[in-house]
């Protein structure tokens, strides 16, 4: 039997790109499917981030194959109703937004609501009962959360609750959303049960999620695929990253845009400052609340940057003024170059990763891996998120670097730049990147949106191999579980690492490879505990191992 093998390099990323091998065609597992009414809730937004709660909201699907009006209808709280104006009309398989406050709701959103009310009921953040009614007043849908009345008619068992971590995110500005087909995308109808609700807090797969308002759910839905033949480069951090990196950007014409967490190296910000200088339009965008804030570094890079013409961006939270960066976290790394090259890199532009040191004697980083390629659907799609991300326009969570700023401004006086990286403690192994031409299939994965899904992407991939196939994971951290430190891998399993066991148990070989950087022997979650896992199951049906290294 020919062997495959499926090479799973940098999971923690933000957006990734999966490497499919073998020519098989995605087997599509389908969510189940239940006959839908023709106008359903799909997502309430009832503890806003806009004073006194303004840009609360509510989204109706309309699940028939032909235009629905819903004008005269209403919306309530099982006290206050809000009728819905005329001309109200959503069209088939879709989706509208109604709001009380059209202001408010576009400051949170990006985007103006389809339907203003010119009353709203009001919903209680710590629970309430969310009712559609028809013309003559009967009820179409309900929803009841929190503390709401679980008594109230049409509902069955207990309310929808938010889907709350402790120090990763709350319950504040979360919407509550309807599970979907995996295929279509519609929202998909059950019996008014709290089951029906992706956070639904039972269902470790489909449920246990979260969503916030900014986020291009429906836009992204699905993975960006591509099996057009393309040039794919592969790059390695430390022995050849940076050279590589730095290659591309002195080959830009026109423009360079690039999302990453941070930019501290100082080589690389110099050869992003001869692009802008030759005429290349150079933006980036940053994250505003890295660990331990923006450095001076950082600073000191963007404020040359912007002096050569180019614009550095920052995502950012200021609670004083109601503004809520959309992620917890700006975390991808990526570059786009003249519309015609993508970078997606596992490492920050940072010199600790990518050292421009000389190599003859040897180097020191971090290992990661830089994927370059000239595919036009990956390429799209990342311009696409990024056009999305870095919309100041739309998006008040969005600023420039202004050199006043105490944050996002210039470094102080008299700060020099750390110019010195590398080493000579790790002898180089691969002096060149690797470049494969006519790379017959690629998937772009993005998170929050689409990098859980079953049907493809890596959980899809992963469900593919079996008997002959050989799975390589490399990667910082894989927890035994997900959720508090204080669960379990049976209630809260961690739904990458189960896929990884149960494709052993088919018969593929898998091998992780995690750091031992986060080792720690009292953690449950650390590394050590997976390895232990790992080991555990691998002892009883010899399926998996991990190991952790430096």
């Amino acid at each position: 039997m020919k062997q495959r093998y499926f090479l799973l390099a940098g999971i923690n990323l933000c957006c990734l790109l999966v490497l499919l091998a073998g020519n098989r065609e995605f087997t599509r597992a389908r969510a189940a499917r239940k006959d839908s009414p023709p106008i359903l809730i799909a997502a309430v937004h009832y503890d806003g981030y806009s004073y006194l709660d303004a840009d609360e909201a509510v989204a109706l699907y309309n699940g028939s194959d032909a235009p629905s009006d819903i004008s005269g209808w209403s919306l309530s709280d099982g006290k206050t109703s809000a009728e819905i104006p005329p001309g109200s009309v959503i069209p088939p398989h879709s989706q509208i937004w109604l709001a009380g406050n059209r202001v408010a709701f576009r400051e949170q959103f990006g985007f103006a609501p389809d339907v203003e009310l010119a009353t709203w009921p009001g919903y209680a953040n710590s629970g309430d009962e969310v009712l559609l009614l028809d013309r003559t007043g009967q009820t179409v849908g309900v929803v009841v959360y929190g503390e709401g009345d679980t008594g109230t008619v049409g509902w069955s068992g207990t309310a929808v609750q938010p889907y709350a971590v402790r120090g990763v995110f709350g319950r504040e500005g979360q919407i509550l959303f309807r599970k979907q087909d995996e295929i279509t995308g519609q929202p998909l109808a059950g019996s008014n049960r709290k089951d029906d609700w992706a956070q639904d807090d039972g269902d470790a797969v489909s449920g246990r999620r979260v969503r916030f308002p900014g986020w291009d759910m429906e836009t992204f839905f699905r993975p960006a695929r591509s099996t057009r033949p393309s040039t794919l480069t592969i790059a390695i951090t430390p022995d050849n990253g940076f050279e590589t990196l730095e290659a591309v950007i002195d080959q830009a014409t026109s423009s360079i845009k690039i999302t990453s967490l941070t930019i501290e190296h100082l080589a690389i910000g110099e050869a992003l400052i001869r692009a802008a200088q030759r005429g290349v339009q150079t933006s980036l965008l940053l994250e505003g609340s890295p660990v331990g804030g923006v450095s001076n570094q950082e600073k000191a890079i963007c404020e040359a940057l912007e002096t050569a013409g180019a614009q550095c961006w920052f995502m950012i939270s200021d609670r004083g003024a109601r503004v809520h960066d959309r992620y917890r976290f700006v975390h991808a790394k990526y570059l786009v170059i003249d519309g015609q090259r993508a970078v997606i890199s596992s490492e920050n532009l940072s010199a600790n990763s990518m050292p421009d040191d000389e190599k003859a004697d040897g180097t020191w980083g971090r290992r990661g891996v830089l994927l370059i390629t000239d595919d036009p659907m990956i390429i799209a799609r990342l311009e696409e998120v990024f056009s999305s991300d870095l919309d100041a326009e739309n998006h008040r969570d969005i600023m420039r670097w202004v050199a006043g700023h105490p944050a996002y401004g210039a470094p102080p006086p008299g700060f020099a730049p750390v110019q010195s990286s590398g080493g000579i403690t790790y002898p180089v192994r691969y002096p060149r990147a690797l470049t494969v031409y006519d790379a017959q299939a690629l998937v772009l994965q993005q998170a929050p949106e689409n990098l859980l899904r079953r049907a493809d992407g890596i959980l899809g991939l992963v469900h593919r191999a079996g008997i002959g196939d050989v799975i390589l994971v490399q990667q910082l951290q894989e927890r035994p579980y997900w959720g508090p430190s204080t669960s379990n891998p049976t209630d809260d399993p961690n739904l990458r690492l189960e896929s990884f066991i149960a494709a052993a148990r088919r018969g593929a070989t898998v091998r992780l490879m995690l750091d031992e950087f986060l080792d720690d022997d009292a953690s449950p979650v650390s590394n050590l505990a997976t390895c232990a896992l790992l080991d555990n199951v691998r002892g009883r049906t010899r399926p998996a191992s991990a190991s952790t290294t430096r």
